[in-house]
């Protein structure tokens, strides 16, 4: 069934580009999320009948990427006093290689662009938002959140399925291993993803802002975490050989972060509530906080995954 879309009729459609293996393969090495389904074509063809899918915040970060090359600049990257301060995206149908994407969007007030994204066939594979701050002063979102306590966490030593449920009392959480972005990368997932933010990439451009220097790009340091973060949850056994449906994500920053800085992605489960759409399973949402060496939260988020229930177990 095609997605409709749910824009005006002024949105816009801009940018069109193919999923190749070569670009799966840079968003795996870039972000750390090597994950089986986005790269062994012989195991996709055991999941799902088909070709690797591709990573869904490939899809979020080429979105993004998009939005800031846009001849209009819907999101005001070219204003020093400006600034991307929140995303969330919708993952609605899978991307495989070989599909070719654009990207639709429009102005829903100011400081607020929708987006779709949209693949050969237009239909909409994923449908987000970019929140923008237009003043320097207020670019910080909010009073940064409490940060949560640490939980040590292990593997029990004779574990069972962890179903949806299972997650929420005592599944994985606690600090995943700390990393630091370099200048190198920052510049290599801004070619790779096309985003094209003078903050990250400009030194003359960002010593304008009131930060005064080059700072990481906000989808690069979340993409990170994710990948930290899936790497905890694919190691409980799960259910269906281990595969957890990614729904969705958003972030939020609190502090910019520059390059060298260690971060490192804190999670855990929040909720945990039964799809209406997909009998046996249930969206778990799991949230990220990212720290940095003072122990202050830079940026926060959540991620929604797809997994099955119990009751997805009974004849």
């Amino acid at each position: 069934m095609k997605s409709v879309s749910t824009l005006g009729k002024r949105a816009r459609i801009e940018g069109h580009r193919t999923v190749t293996a070569a670009s799966v393969q840079a968003f795996a090495n870039l972000t750390g999320d090597h994950s089986r389904m986005h790269l062994d074509a012989e195991y996709a063809r055991e999941l799902h009948g088909g070709p690797p899918v591709a990573h869904g915040l490939l899809s979020a970060s080429w979105a993004l990427g998009g939005l800031t090359q846009s001849p209009l600049d819907p999101l005001h990257v070219h204003d020093p006093q400006s600034e991307v301060v929140g995303f969330e995206i919708r993952l609605q149908k899978a991307v495989s290689i070989g599909d070719t994407l654009s990207i639709r969007w429009e102005s829903v007030e100011e400081e607020r662009v929708s987006f779709e994204v949209l693949n050969q066939f237009e239909d909409v594979t994923s449908r987000g938002a970019v929140t923008v701050a237009l003043e320097e002063a207020s670019s910080l979102l909010e009073t940064p959140p409490e940060v949560w306590p640490r939980e040590d966490w292990s593997l029990p030593e004779e574990p069972a399925l962890f179903f949806a449920e299972d997650l929420m009392a005592r599944g994985p959480r606690g600090d995943t291993r700390g990393q630091a972005v370099s200048a190198s990368e920052m510049v290599e997932f801004a070619r790779e993803m096309g985003e094209f933010n003078p903050r990250t990439l400009d030194v003359r451009f960002a010593a304008r802002t009131a930060f005064g220097e080059r700072q990481v790009s906000p989808m690069l340091l979340f993409c990170q975490g994710f990948a930290a973060f899936l790497e905890s949850l694919l190691g409980v056994p799960l259910p269906d050989a281990g595969f957890a449906g990614h729904v969705g994500d958003s972030w939020r920053v609190h502090r910019r972060v520059r390059a060298g800085e260690r971060i490192v992605c804190r999670h855990r489960p929040l909720s945990c509530r039964p799809s209406r759409s997909r009998p046996g399973l249930a969206l778990v949402e799991f949230g990220l906080q990212f720290l940095n060496q003072q122990d202050e939260v830079v940026q926060d988020g959540e991620v929604v995954m797809m997994i099955p229930t119990r009751d997805s177990s009974t004849p």
